[in-house]
């Protein structure tokens, strides 16, 4: 077992640690379902360093428990950006938008559905709505991705990434 040094940590910043690391952790491994059933509504990570308490992250959820905000900070704790979600009535994303510290758009994802809510295609466009890449997603009979295109601004095909499964 680990002795602590009392010089350290005062008791209240081992409580608070404590508290940190298992509201982190608590957040990290919880779904959608826990995040309704406890009607969670955001979820803020903070980091302590010496005597310095930095934001990390924080995440807000609507009341069907799906992200629709998300703030990033760097190591210093200085706000970097934010990710706004909306969803389709499946809950399915259809567009993610990245605003910088002026609240400016940076980028645009937008997403398309095939009538099995699989994804079948994504475009991200920069802060201008141009398109920067589009991708195309395709799935077998049983649901499974079978293949990813990626495409640059003049639809020319950049890359594809095939997905092969085995079964026992």
């Amino acid at each position: 077992m680990m002795k602590l040094n009392s010089n350290i940590f005062h008791p209240r910043q081992l409580v608070f640690i404590v508290l940190l690391f298992f509201q982190t952790g608590f957040m990290a491994a919880q779904k959608k379902k826990q995040i309704t059933k406890n009607k969670i509504q955001s979820c803020t990570v903070t980091q302590i360093s010496g005597k310095k308490k930095l934001f990390d992250s924080k995440n807000t959820y609507n009341q069907a428990g799906l992200l629709i905000e998300e703030t990033n900070y760097n190591d210093s704790g200085v706000f970097i950006s934010t990710k706004k979600y909306n969803y389709n009535k499946h809950g399915d994303l259809i567009t993610e938008q990245k605003f910088n510290q002026q609240n400016q758009v940076l980028e645009i994802r937008t997403m398309k559905y095939n009538f099995q809510n699989q994804k079948v295609e994504e475009m991200l466009f920069n802060s201008k709505f141009r398109l920067i890449k589009k991708f195309l997603f395709s799935y077998d009979s049983k649901g499974l991705k079978l293949e990813k295109k990626t495409f640059d601004a003049q639809n020319h095909l950049l890359s594809t990434k095939k997905y092969t499964y085995t079964y026992y």
